[in-house]
């Protein structure tokens, strides 16, 4: 008898309730939108008893349930397309790391002092390659560096098979 009287009081209240939201609507064009959501809505609320009645259980509760459900596995998913994420990105930090190295004591076997290495990776390939390398004190006309950077840039390039257009070398004076 409980449920009856619960079930009669929430369909009296949501009439109230409708009815004096239409009555505070400016204007009658949207009366029409309300009316019609208004009546899905108390179908809705109508129905409910009769549709726990039949499925044997409350089916809105299920039908939460398994949303809920849903939701998590998405953000088990979220958190774990992250995690893979996060590993890729380590994966490539520590890859750039054992170019940098292998470059700079590659450099250091041909007579260069190397101030410093940069590498910039992707999933797929080199992007960046810098470098910074001493000559030491060199003869008084030879202030140009091109064909040494060059030759250092195209010695990189080969033993990494990447484009020479992504490496930057700059040779300073000590």
């Amino acid at each position: 008898m409980d449920a009856v009287l619960s079930w009669t009081k929430a369909i009296i209240v949501y009439m109230i309730f409708v009815s004096a939201l239409t009555h505070l609507l400016p204007s009658d064009s949207y009366k029409k939108y309300l009316r019609f959501i208004s009546g899905l809505i108390l179908v809705v609320v109508v129905m409910r008893p009769a549709v726990s009645l039949f499925a044997g259980g409350d089916i809105l509760d299920e039908l939460y349930e398994r949303a809920s459900v849903w939701q998590s596995k998405a953000e088990r998913e979220n958190i774990l397309s992250s995690v893979e994420e996060a590993q890729e990105e380590s994966v490539i930090r520590a890859y750039e790391l054992e170019i940098m190295e292998q470059i700079k004591q590659s450099l250091q076997e041909k007579g260069y002092t190397v101030q410093s290495v940069t590498v910039h990776m992707n999933r797929e390939e080199i992007v960046d390659i810098g470098l910074v390398l001493c000559l030491g004190k060199l003869q008084q006309g030879e202030r140009d560096h091109t064909a040494e950077e060059d030759a250092v840039r195209e010695y990189v390039a080969a033993l990494y098979q990447v484009e020479a257009s992504v490496i930057d070398v700059r040779i300073q004076d000590v």
